[in-house]
């Protein structure tokens, strides 16, 4: 296996499979503690696991688009930082479940509408919040 640089993660077998899956669930730990390059790693590891095209992918990929907001915020680059958000919740609205993953997509929705809101210097940090 030729190494990428990138960690080995698993895909998830199912939306309830998230327990049980350490790299998802470190990943988000990462994100709420504001380590939102590495938690990009996981996420993208994970995305490419579900060949980029599932409704995983599609969550995955709304969640690394938050990490790379906040990294663009806490760097001052407020069109960057906007257009990550606006583009996961573009991402978020593909998906037709009320909780997938242990997230409440309304939720993580309001959330981020929240943040882009607010002017640069005050949009929040963001906690993922998942449903055990």
């Amino acid at each position: 296996m030729e190494f990428t640089g990138e960690p080995e993660t698993n895909a998830l077998k199912s939306s309830a499979d998230f327990r049980n899956n350490s790299d998802y669930l470190y990943a988000i730990d990462l994100i709420n503690h504001g380590y939102y390059w590495e938690c990009h790693a996981y996420l993208e590891s994970l995305w490419n696991e579900h060949n980029r095209t599932d409704d995983y992918a599609i969550l995955f990929k709304a969640i690394i688009k938050i990490a790379a907001g906040l990294l663009k915020r806490d760097m001052g680059q407020e069109s960057a930082c906007a257009t990550h958000l606006e583009r996961c919740l573009e991402l978020l609205d593909q998906l037709n479940y009320e909780e997938f993953c242990g997230i409440k997509l309304m939720e993580l929705k309001v959330l981020v509408s929240h943040m882009l809101s607010k002017p640069l210097e005050s949009r929040p940090d963001l906690i993922i919040k998942l449903r055990l």
